[in-house]
């Protein structure tokens, strides 16, 4: 069933589908056909209209989230305090490549790790499987993450987010 409003003053239209879907088990297509729950957001097409693989998106932002500005500490007395958030860097040596004591130089594989806490993100479509979670590029573009710069690097490296 559908209703429409399309007055002048703001109304809008609005989709009602009436189903028989198990509102705890089954996802609801936009047809009116019925999928297992997880089926959502899988990255397979399972209703026939392929509606269970729209508004997947993991990341809800508010109208008011600032991408260049860092979160809150998550402490509110810290806030007040002007004091920054917590920021865990950790560095893994994958491996070391070589090393040259006369030019004092180390050349190592390694892989950087930050970790911290945004409380203006929310999060949806998650699933069990943490591998399932990754997030896309171009969500985490809408984002605000630690930057780094390594200074004593050949190139100096700067953080990068990779994400698939």
């Amino acid at each position: 069933m559908q209703v429409n409003y399309d007055g002048s003053d703001g109304t809008r239209e609005l989709a009602l589908n009436i189903n028989s879907c198990d509102d705890f088990n089954e996802y609801n297509c936009r047809d009116g056909g019925c999928v297992d729950i997880a089926s959502r957001c899988d990255g397979r097409n399972d209703c026939r209209d392929d509606s269970d693989e729209e508004d997947c998106d993991k990341i809800v932002l508010e109208p008011s989230y600032r991408l260049h500005f860092p979160p809150n500490p998550e402490d509110e007395e810290d806030f007040c305090r002007d004091t920054k958030a917590e920021i865990v860097f950790s560095v893994d040596v994958i491996d070391i490549l070589g090393v040259d004591e006369v030019e004092s130089i180390i050349s190592i594989q390694y892989r950087v790790a930050l970790e911290w806490t945004d409380g203006r993100l929310s999060f949806r479509n998650l699933r069990a499987a943490s591998h399932m979670n990754t997030i896309s590029g171009e969500e985490a573009a809408k984002i605000w993450y630690p930057r780094i710069v390594l200074h004593n690097t050949e190139k100096m490296e700067e953080s990068k987010v990779l994400v698939t």
